[in-house]
């Protein structure tokens, strides 16, 4: 195995890091309006109301 050391610039932590920003807003984005909004198509079985 060799002893080579790869740097991490910052310009490409700072890639890494907008990356990162990006895919944890969309995540909450989902679960925060996900729930109010309505399905795309109807539900194919409907439960019975009790």
């Amino acid at each position: 195995m060799g002893q080579e050391r790869h740097e991490v610039t910052t310009s490409e932590l700072a890639r890494w890091a907008i990356l990162a920003a990006l895919l944890v807003a969309g995540i909450a984005a989902y679960f925060r309006l996900a729930p109010a909004t309505e399905p795309v198509a109807p539900p194919a079985v409907q439960e019975p109301v009790r």
